[in-house]
């Protein structure tokens, strides 16, 4: 029995010694570990002293310019530059810009329509219609337009108009009735023979001024207190606008052809009434010439100054009627 338990404590002695070796090999190699990772963060923090204590090579940027501006500098190829395409090619179209003169004008983007324009000799009797949210107005040189904020009229020519807006310029053609159909230019050379002829003469127009045939005719030349203001508004023409007063107009069309001007009343709307017109008349001729393309409107403002008589023919639902008025001083 005694020599059982002596095997036994041997064998309990014998199996802890070679546990406890175990240990002390295992922490022999983990301390062996620790050891080898702090040697090396001791090198890492040696060279990064030692590499912050060593000089730095000063970089001399005044003997680097003098350098520099003792040589040459080569000219620059812009042109060549590019045509290298660096960035591609542009494949949006360049933008359309009309010659004005020595104005950069590139045709406007805004919604607005040219549909005549009154090209005087005298800047200040000028005067352009145009057509905005399908209402037309007459403005002078130095007007402000509908379309944008600040935009002015700066310039009035045979064709189209230069706007200005924040210190550009743009400019807005006049439109093309053409295009809807029925644009007739020889009532436009009427027009303007007829005012060629009145300038060289200095004399009334002679124009014709009977009523058309088969139409109710309103004659309104006995009137004289309408007389007198006709003379009054018309004596305001020099400023184009003054024509708003009376009358606001907007082209009138059926089936994309152009009839005539829809009118209605302006801020003086008693005047407006007394003259017989109504809102919505088609007005279609003015002592004869035929109102059938947007340019003869402000056309006649020349005559209206030196016409004895003003004979309007509008169009009233399916009728046509004419109305007269005395224009002369009695």
């Amino acid at each position: 029995m005694n020599h059982l338990l002596q095997l036994a404590n041997k064998e309990s002695i014998t199996r802890f010694s070679r546990e406890l070796a175990m240990s002390s090999k295992f922490a022999s190699a983990t301390s062996w570990f620790i050891l080898l990772i702090i040697i090396y963060m001791l090198a890492s923090f040696s060279w990064a002293i030692w590499d912050y204590l060593q000089p730095r090579q000063a970089i001399s940027i005044s003997s680097f310019n003098n350098q520099t501006s003792q040589q040459q500098s080569p000219k620059l190829n812009v042109n060549k530059i590019i045509s290298f395409n660096l960035f591609g090619n542009a494949k949006s179209e360049p933008k359309k810009v009309v010659e004005t003169g020595q104005l950069d004008a590139p045709v406007t983007r805004l919604n607005l329509k040219l549909r005549g324009v009154y090209a005087a000799s005298e800047e200040n009797l000028a005067g352009a219609m145009i057509e905005a949210n399908n209402k037309q107005e007459v403005y002078r040189i130095g007007s402000k337009l509908p379309g944008a904020s600040g935009l002015k009229l700066h310039k009035i020519m045979s064709d189209r108009v230069i706007m200005s807006r924040g210190g550009r310029y743009e400019t807005l053609l006049i439109e093309d009735f053409g295009k809807l159909g029925n644009s007739n230019s020889n009532s436009t050379r009427k027009v303007t023979s007829r005012r060629n002829k009145s300038n060289s003469n200095n004399t009334a127009m002679t124009i014709d001024k009977r009523p058309s045939t088969g139409a109710k005719t309103i004659d309104k030349r006995n009137d004289k207190n309408l007389t007198k203001e006709l003379l009054k508004l018309r004596s305001n023409l020099s400023d184009p606008q003054s024509l708003s007063e009376l009358v606001s107009i907007s082209a009138a069309t059926k089936d994309g052809n152009f009839q005539g001007f829809r009118i209605a009343p302006g801020k003086n709307r008693a005047l407006f009434g007394r003259l017989g017109l109504r809102r919505n008349d088609i007005l279609t001729q003015v002592n004869g010439i035929s109102l059938d393309d947007p340019s003869t409107a402000l056309s006649l403002m020349e005559q209206f100054k030196s016409a004895e008589e003003i004979n309007l023919t509008i169009k009233r639902g399916n009728k046509d009627m004419n109305i007269v008025f005395s224009a002369q001083s009695q």
